[in-house]
């Protein structure tokens, strides 16, 4: 009977190790997805359900763990009390988030958290990639002096990066017995890629001491096993590393003490470091270094193109721990990392002693060592670094220990096929997106959900077919059961395909007009021998290459072609690529629906000489929603849609909040003037500003002229703007004047 207990228990344990797991996996999905552009609603519920449930997995899964000593549970619930006190002290809840998932990790070995880790991060981040190409989500592209930087459906180019560094570190560890030399590869070729497309220079840098890190695991090995000497050397290094984060701590936050602007030594380390230290010595001189830190608001570059002029994000983790969420939280935090450094020399893990080295080197300059969006490596503080069940995998190898060479050398003619028709998907995405009009926010989510259908279909296929190639090669008749999965994915992919080719072929009478003028613009360019190299179509690929031979292909978005001469790119009209304006193109409107853009200036004539209009800036108008203003202004909305301004007390005062890019912007209020008793000329005053009024750029008086004999008017005004965020277009009625608002257009009328 006892035993029986024991095994219940036992099996009790495993259950809520597994239940904390699912709800680490639904938060970092939760957290992930929140660094991406994709829009998702969630039910109101969502937050404090999650936090309800993983409080739940830290009290029973405690109560239920019995490995853990006296000095653990101690020592978690002063860690505990640190994080819930800058929480109360800041109002910052994931900090409580953090502590909780930190102290449930209590004996939880430690590679299934990185695996959970690892397949849902890499899952997220792959949606993210896709979206950003398909044009489901936006693919943020950014221009230094060297390069444009993509965001890949990121929030911003280095936090891009920085999943990259940190997915390829849980990488690393997890499957360490995979051969140095091939995980170096990886990790050279994943730098050069960051650095290529994203410029993140930070993150190149850290992946190249990766690399150098997996070489050092390697030749540590071989150096203990050397000699004496070589030992004392290794064991030397190994605790130089388990202090490296608070040496990398006390070096940025000396360098922020000791900065001096008016330096100019200074000011070129500054300039080195992007004007880190600046910012990061701004906050400690305006909000000072407290024991649970000063909550404030960070206006950072991420979300889009637009520049903030009051930014002042604080970039150095070290530095925003100790000014934002206090000295105590960063000492908590410093102390947990030399804890899990000492734990893994001690279970001789140096893979992950070399990792919490490199991430400490990656947050100097990066902030993402308390985000578990981001950096899971926190949570191992308390976990099991040694354990059975993990030393029995090592004998028998790494994950792909039960697949023979064969089996690996169908996985990778499958993974060569699929990037060989990786263009063609790309193609095939652009345009049912645009056709599904799964780029609109509330349709995100049948894009993510139709991409992980479809993705893991094609892995169990591959793994299937795999499986019943290797038997028929080893002369083993496959069993029955195998062909089930095969069976289904298969179904399910042929259905796939068939629904994508109908919703193609359905929907394209939607595109006949624009299809001709489109297709008989080009094919005019081409017989007059105009210099145009490459001709992309961004929206609808497919049902061009069915009408036209000979179309450029690019995995990239076409927007992205900004340094390539003689291009032409057809797209829909009202996307606004004003990067492209920046490169020397120039936009016309082809039709109702699609555009054109291109910096081949024998194209631009041709094109011109047919009667469509290019010019050097975007000028497509767009309507304002007055649903969205009236409901933000408590404004009456009438039977024909048509809102109504009714005195000093119920005017136009908030909205619409929109990002509006540098350059003259043109407003039109067309209004319909029903009664006002004010005797002076002046009804209205209109305003164009940003940020809730903190910026003004222009106002303009409403006459009473302005109107007709009816009663209406078409109002317009204009001003000169930068790249702004929020902007807001306003009206202030005088008196008791109602003034009933038909629409707002507003769009560029020239570039800066």
């Amino acid at each position: 009977m006892k035993a029986a207990g024991s095994m219940k228990k036992s099996d009790m344990i495993t259950i809520w190790e597994n239940i904390y797991l699912c709800v680490w996996s639904l938060y970092f999905i939760w957290s992930f997805l929140n660094t991406t552009l994709f829009h998702l609603s969630y039910p109101w519920y969502f937050e404090k359900a999650l936090r309800v449930f993983i409080a739940i997995a830290v009290i029973l899964k405690v109560g239920y763990t019995n490995k853990h000593s006296s000095k653990e549970l101690l020592l978690c619930v002063g860690i505990g009390a640190c994080f819930a006190l800058s929480w109360i002290s800041t109002g910052y809840v994931f900090l409580l988030d953090t502590a909780i998932l930190l102290l449930a990790a209590l004996q939880i070995p430690y590679k299934k958290i990185l695996k959970v880790y690892f397949g849902c991060g890499l899952i997220v981040l792959g949606l993210a990639i896709l979206g950003a190409l398909t044009g489901c989500i936006d693919d943020l592209l950014y221009f230094d002096s060297e390069r444009y930087k993509h965001a890949f459906g990121i929030v911003y180019t280095t936090d891009f990066a920085a999943h990259v560094v940190y997915l390829t570190l849980a990488f690393w560890i997890i499957y360490e017995t995979i051969p140095a030399s091939i995980t170096f590869s990886i990790t050279i070729l994943l730098s050069a890629i960051i650095y290529h497309y994203c410029g993140a220079k930070c993150s190149t840098i850290v992946l190249l001491l990766t690399g150098i890190g997996i070489l050092y695991v390697s030749a540590a090995k071989w150096l203990e096993n050397k000699n004496a000497f070589g030992q004392r050397v290794i064991r030397c290094l190994d605790y130089i590393l388990m202090i490296f984060m608070p040496l990398c701590a006390a070096v940025m936050i000396g360098l922020t003490m000791c900065y001096n602007p008016d330096n100019a030594a200074w000011a070129k380390i500054d300039v080195l470091l992007s004007g880190r230290l600046r910012l990061a010595k701004e906050a400690f001189d305006v909000y000072g270094i407290k024991l649970f830190g000063t909550a404030f608001d960070m206006i950072g570059g991420g979300g889009n193109n637009v520049r903030r002029l009051a930014y002042n994000f604080v970039d150095s983790s070290y530095c925003m721990i100790l000014v934002r969420y206090g000295l105590v939280l960063l000492l908590c935090v410093l102390f947990l990392y030399i804890w899990t450094a000492k734990k893994a020399i001690k279970n001789k893990r140096r893979n992950l002693l070399v990792a919490l080295a490199v991430i400490a080197v990656h947050n100097m300059i990066e902030h993402h060592l308390l985000e578990l969006a981001y950096n899971v490596f926190i949570l191992l503080a308390f976990a099991d670094l040694c354990n059975k069940e993990e030393r029995e995998e090592e004998k028998e190898g790494i994950r792909i220990r039960c697949l023979r060479k064969e089996k690996l050398a169908i996985y990778g003619l499958a993974a060569g096929g699929l990037l060989l028709l990786f263009p063609m998907g790309m193609d095939y995405g652009r345009t049912i997106v645009t056709l599904l009009s799964l780029n609109e926010p509330n349709r995100n989510i049948i894009f993510i959900a139709a991409v992980f259908l479809t993705a893991v279909m094609i892995a169990v296929f591959i793994k299937t077919v795999s499986d019943v190639l290797v038997r028929v090669i080893h002369k083993i008749s496959p069993d029955r059961k195998t062909y089930l999965p095969l069976f289904i994915s298969g179904t399910i992919l042929c259905t796939v395909f068939i629904l994508t080719n109908y919703v193609i072929s359905s929907r394209a009478e939607r595109y006949n007009e624009d299809l001709k003028r489109g297709s008989q613009l080009i094919a005019d360019l081409r017989e007059k021998g105009a210099e145009v190299q490459n001709i992309y179509i961004d929206d609808v690929p497919v049902l061009y290459k069915k009408k036209i031979a000979n179309l450029s292909k690019r995995v990239l978005p076409p927007k992205s072609a900004c340094k390539e001469q003689d291009v032409l790119i057809i797209t829909d009209k009202n996307k606004e690529y004003h990067m492209l304006m920046h490169a020397g193109y120039m936009f016309g409107e082809l039709s109702d629906r699609q555009g054109i853009y291109t910096n081949s200036e024998s194209a631009a004539k041709f094109i011109k000489e047919n009667g469509i209009s290019l010019q050097k800036c975007y000028s497509v108008k767009r309507d304002v929603s007055l649903l969205a203003l009236a409901e933000a202004n408590g404004l009456v909305l009438t039977e024909n849609g048509r809102m109504l301004v009714e005195g000093e007390a119920k005017s136009l005062i908030h909205g619409p909040w929109i990002t509006v890019y540098g350059g003259k912007l043109q407003v039109e209020y067309r209004l319909r003037l029903k009664s006002s008793s004010v005797q002076d000329d002046v009804l209205a005053m209109a305003r164009i500003s940003s940020e809730s009024g903190k910026n003004i750029y222009k106002e303009q008086e409403l006459l009473r002229t302005d109107f007709n004999e009816d009663g209406y008017c078409s109002f317009v005004i204009e001003s000169d703007i930068y790249s702004s965020e929020g902007m807001e277009f306003l009206l202030f009625a005088r008196g008791d004047t109602i003034l009933e608002i038909e629409g707002i257009t507003y769009g560029k009328v020239e570039n800066n």
